[in-house]
């Protein structure tokens, strides 16, 4: 049996002064967070465990800017909302197999958003407080050498991520409880296979993938699913390394982030690093 357990105290000030209106907002925000982990070792291979963890995003920051300039004094100033919170529950089971050669990881999680700020699509300068965000989802990643020299770095997660209550704003113009958090993706994942001895030819070649995910809290725009490309190659000498690596292998166009309906952002198109 392990046991891990930490405890963190933070005391936020946020104070913005917009030139434009002189409008003036101050908040100032205290919380405790916990962090408790048990781990349970039945078997050489086999390690069991649960955690939980608590944690805050106080009011302030970027937002506060464009916010107290835009609204100052219409009662929309960021710094007059309270902080969002998340609370994360995990469990799972941690593996290895083939003498230590794979290792895995299976987890079921639940990852709680409240107080969530969310930008009102119609609204740029407005946030409000969605209310309560739930992620339910399971990953599972296998890392390990296949053979000799030839190595695997996995990841994938099928996740549920939705907004289970929701405050009401007129602002919003539509009932967002029961949407589908935005920037969150059904499924994801990445899968890479290495060939990698210790000195001489080395490479790398992979798949990233990013389910289609919602722009904006109403579920207005989503961004469609992709499949990305990664690939590397070089050659280790005893004290050199080179490495030639390509990002989005096949130049595939795909939409990457979102922050709203007015603000999306192209994924990286066919990139090439040379480094030594």
């Amino acid at each position: 049996w392990q046991l891990l357990a930490g405890l963190r105290w933070d005391h936020f000030e946020a104070d913005s002064l917009s030139l434009l209106n002189n409008g003036r907002a101050r908040r100032t925000t205290v919380a405790l967070n916990p962090r408790l982990g048990v781990v349970w070792s039945p078997l050489a291979a086999h390690s069991f465990y649960v955690s939980y963890s608590k944690n805050f995003i106080p009011s302030g920051g970027a937002d506060t800017v464009s916010l107290s300039t835009a609204n100052s004094g219409a009662g929309s100033n960021v710094n007059a909302l309270d902080p969002q919170f998340s609370r994360q529950l995990e469990f799972g089971v941690k593996s290895d197999w083939f003498d230590k050669k794979i290792s895995t990881t299976l987890a079921v999680f639940q990852l709680d958003l409240y107080n969530r700020r969310t930008q009102v699509s119609s609204s740029p300068d407005l946030f409000v407080l969605t209310g309560l965000e739930r992620n339910r989802g399971v990953e599972l990643s296998v890392n390990g050498q296949l053979a000799p020299d030839w190595f695997i770095r996995s990841g994938f997660s099928v996740q549920n991520a939705r907004i289970v209550e929701a405050k009401s704003c007129a602002a919003c113009g539509t009932n967002v409880q029961g949407k589908r958090s935005p920037g969150v993706s059904s499924a994801n994942g990445s899968a890479f296979v290495s060939y990698a001895p210790a000195q001489g030819f080395f490479a790398e070649a992979g798949l990233v993938h990013e389910g289609s995910r919602y722009v904006d809290v109403a579920n207005q725009l989503d961004l469609p699913a992709y499949t990305r490309w990664d690939a590397k190659a070089g050659y280790r000498f005893p004290k050199v390394e080179l490495t030639f690596a390509v990002i989005n292998l096949t130049n595939r166009s795909y939409y990457a982030t979102a922050t709203g309906l007015s603000q999306i952002m192209p994924g990286t198109p066919r990139s090439a690093l040379l480094s030594a």
